[in-house]
């Protein structure tokens, strides 16, 4: 475990809608719906959203977990499922892009 890491951080966005942070990889844990899949919560706030949304980032390095995972289960279209995946850039590097709506709309929870 990283003593520096506060369990929570922020991140604000470019002029183009461009973010990044950076973070430890998080391990998975047993919940009462099941065993989670490693995954960073995320929380969306800007100028013209009337609500907080969440949503959740997933490794593509955990299939296995992923797979079993029952919040991403509760996601019946496999291609909507997709959008909560980042996508590996590199050693220890992930692209994460979160789409507010139209083609490719990340899924938001409600919670």
């Amino acid at each position: 475990a990283d003593p520096d890491f506060l369990g929570w951080g922020r991140a604000w966005t470019d002029e183009e809608g461009a973010y990044s942070f950076r973070t430890v990889m998080p391990g998975g844990y047993t919940d009462p719906a099941g065993p989670r899949a490693p995954h960073v919560d995320l929380a969306v706030l800007g100028s013209g959203i009337m609500r907080r949304l969440v949503t959740t980032l997933f490794f593509p390095d955990f299939p296995e977990a992923n797979a079993a995972d029952p919040v991403l289960n509760l996601i019946e279209q496999a291609p909507r499922r997709e959008t909560l995946i980042a996508r590996r850039t590199g050693p220890g590097r992930y692209r994460f892009d979160i789409r507010l709506q139209g083609e490719g709309e990340t899924v938001f929870l409600d919670i």
